[in-house]
C-alpha cells in the first residue's frame, strides 16, 4: 500500500527537476555552440546581463556582431578591465589569489552567500560558492545546493576570503583560514626589495705610453 505513493512522489520529483532548469539548459547548450573566444567572453560576462540581453546576444551571428553588442551594452569594458596576469585564470574558471571582485565574479559568478568577519585587526569578506561535478568530471558552480542539475552528483562548498579588494585565500569547506594570508599581502613587492651594493669595477689597465716611458727611463741608466 505504501509503494504507490512513494513511486508517485519520486515521479513528481523527477518531473519537477526536469522542468525547472529548462531555460538554463537551453542557454547552456547555445553557449557551448559558440566559438571559443565568444564562449569565454559570455561565460564571464553573463552574470551582469539581464535574461533578455543574454537571449539577444545568443541570437547574433558572427564574432563582430557579438563584440559590437557587448560594446554597445557596456559589458565589453568589464572584459577589457581584466588584468593580463589573471586573464588565463578567468578563461579557465580558476580563482587565484590577487583577483579583484569583478575578476572573481567573472570566473565563478556571484557568490551564494557573503558574510564578514574580523581577523588580525582587519575585516574580511567571505564569499561562499557551491559546486557539483558533472558527468565529465568538470566542476560546475551552482547557486543552490538543491540545484536539480546537481542531483546525485558530488557536491562541495568553497569559501573565498576577500580583503582590500583582492582575494587572499581560497578554501574548501572545513579548511581553516590563516591570518598569515593577510600579513602576506603586506610583504614588500620585488621592486621594493633592497638592492645589493654595486660590484666595484677593476682598475683600468696602464696606458701603453706609460709603459714606454718606463722603458725609456730604464735605457738612460
Amino acid at each position: 500500500m505504501r509503494t504507490r505513493p512513494l513511486i508517485t512522489m519520486l515521479c513528481l520529483t523527477i518531473v519537477c527537476a526536469l522542468a525547472m532548469p529548462a531555460s538554463a539548459i537551453k542557454v547552456d547548450k547555445a553557449i557551448k555552440k559558440l566559438p571559443d573566444e565568444d564562449r569565454q567572453m559570455i561565460l564571464a560576462l553573463k552574470i551582469y546581463m539581464a535574461e533578455d540581453e543574454l537571449e539577444a546576444y545568443l541570437t547574433l551571428d558572427g564574432h563582430e556582431a557579438r563584440v559590437d553588442f557587448l560594446e554597445e551594452t557596456g559589458y565589453l569594458r568589464k572584459w577589457n578591465l581584466i588584468r593580463e596576469e589573471f586573464m588565463p585564470h578567468v578563461v579557465k574558471r580558476q580563482v587565484v589569489k590577487g583577483m579583484n571582485k569583478d575578476e572573481l565574479w567573472m570566473t565563478w559568478g556571484k557568490p551564494v552567500q557573503v558574510r564578514q568577519t574580523f581577523y588580525e585587526k582587519a575585516y574580511v569578506d567571505i564569499y561562499t560558492y557551491f559546486f557539483y561535478e558533472d558527468r565529465k568530471g568538470t566542476a560546475i558552480p551552482t547557486p543552490d545546493r538543491d540545484d536539480p542539475l546537481s542531483y546525485n552528483r558530488p557536491q562541495w562548498e568553497m569559501n573565498v576570503y576577500f580583503h582590500n579588494d583582492k582575494v587572499v585565500s581560497i578554501l574548501e569547506e572545513g579548511e581553516l583560514f590563516s591570518p598569515q594570508d593577510l600579513s602576506n599581502q603586506f610583504q614588500p613587492l620585488p621592486d621594493a626589495v633592497e638592492k645589493p651594493e654595486p660590484v666595484a669595477e677593476p682598475d683600468p689597465e696602464p696606458e701603453a705610453g706609460t709603459e714606454a716611458g718606463s722603458e725609456t727611463e730604464g735605457g738612460t741608466e
